[in-house]
């Protein structure tokens, strides 16, 4: 009898557990075509690299004039395409066609920001800072329009690095900007309406991400229309020892269920921060030879990449209110002529509502005798603001130049 009992533990899977809460059905997006999934692949398969010279000396605003032209000449045509991407009203994210292949994945996606941060540096040293500041739009609404795309979990992953990209060249640009209050003013309301959202992220994206792993292990057992299958493949993973697909499924949902619930929490200090990748090794036994060895070693591998969401969730939102905080400061500097004594100047006039760093709870810190705008960054502690070439590349310290106004008249 012990050895039935045994052998029955290692065989029996159990039933498919309640996922409602988790699995969002929404419209179907019937469509006949979707041009902006021809347009991306164009966009990715004709972009050419930069210089290797270039990329070892750093951003594309610090290139000289020479490697800026060499670059956007080669990217001509990839630049129309990404014109026309942009111009597509509607993506149709929700439609099949983008489960076909995993665009997301594409290499050439880190040569996207990068041109375009390379025509805005281009665009600023012509004297063109109004056509400098659209090209960062451009990078800002590509990241929005990025995170709208459900079928792929890189996507996602895709829109943090073109937001990453966006911030840090609009934080150039804001520093030694000429720009008058109302032009300054028209590009803020653009750039805080492509914040990301933590209610789309838990309420849409976390959802499609666990419906996307669930599709992995069941297939068409799944639930899920069989034209949106990740390229096609309809076949649950064969059965065999070791390995139990309702129970791992089960893991999967028991992480999403966390992660959903960390999502756009303020943390204040140490304490309070779960430890993700404790707790899904906690859920899992992770032993090879227990019943569900193979299944939990699975689950290990795959839900890895999601446990960073919530994190990656805080610091694109610290450094998008960073930038948001400093495009009200350069407007209250190019009306006023001077600096804020005190971030509260600056509302209600040129921020409705200031605000407040998600490492600490409270509002961002200003440095007036340096120049510095700064957040608690992830380390939970006020270092004084770390300045680089490069903004806001320091997680531990997410930091902006406010730059001292300049002798030189405002532009109106």
């Amino acid at each position: 009898m012990s050895f039935v009992f045994v052998a029955w533990l290692y065989v029996h899977d159990e039933p498919a557990g309640d996922d409602e809460d988790l699995v969002k059905t929404g419209p179907v997006d019937q469509v006949l075509s979707v041009p902006s999934i021809g347009r991306m692949e164009q966009l990715l398969g004709a972009l050419k690299p930069a210089e290797s010279a270039a990329l070892a000396i750093g951003p594309p605003w610090v290139w000289d004039t020479p490697t800026l032209s060499r670059f956007l000449t080669a990217n001509d045509h990839s630049m129309d395409n990404l014109k026309d991407l942009l111009e597509d009203e509607d993506w149709h994210g929700r439609h099949s066609a983008w489960f076909h292949d995993d665009l997301g994945s594409h290499p050439n996606w880190t040569i996207v920001p990068l041109l375009k941060q390379a025509e805005a540096a281009y665009l600023l040293r012509r004297g063109e800072e109004e056509a400098a500041f659209a090209a960062a739009i451009d990078l800002a609404e590509m990241a929005a329009r990025l995170q709208e795309l459900e079928s792929w979990p890189s996507f996602y992953l895709r829109s943090l690095d073109v937001h990453t990209r966006c911030v840090q060249l609009m934080a150039h640009l804001l520093s030694r900007t000429k720009l008058s209050g109302p032009a300054l003013g028209a590009s803020q309301e653009m750039f805080a309406a492509c914040l990301f959202s933590g209610k789309q992220l838990k309420e849409q994206l976390l959802p499609a991400f666990y419906l996307y792993e669930k599709k992995l292990l069941l297939g068409d057992k799944s639930g899920a229309p069989l034209d949106t299958m990740p390229k096609g493949v309809q076949y649950a993973r064969p059965g065999r020892l070791f390995f139990k697909n309702n129970e791992t499924l089960d893991l999967f949902a028991t992480t999403f269920r966390i992660l959903r619930t960390e999502v756009g929490q303020v943390l204040t200090g140490l304490g309070n921060r779960v430890d993700l990748r404790g707790s899904a090794r906690s859920v899992a036994s992770a032993g090879y030879y227990q019943p569900n060895g193979a299944g939990e070693a699975y689950y290990l591998q795959h839900i890895d990449p999601y446990l960073d969401i919530p994190a990656q969730y805080l610091m694109a939102r610290t450094r998008h209110l960073l930038v948001l905080q400093l495009f009200a400061i350069r407007r209250f500097i190019a009306e006023q002529k001077r600096l804020p004594l005190t971030l509260k100047e600056l509302s209600p006039k040129y921020l409705p509502d200031l605000p407040t760093d998600p490492f600490s709870g409270d509002l961002f810190q200003y440095d007036i005798a340096r120049g510095l705008l700064y957040s608690f960054g992830s380390n939970f502690a006020n270092d004084g603001g770390r300045p680089s070439t490069v903004p806001l590349a320091d997680d531990q310290e997410p930091t902006v130049e406010i730059g001292l106004p300049s002798a030189a008249p405002v532009r109106q």
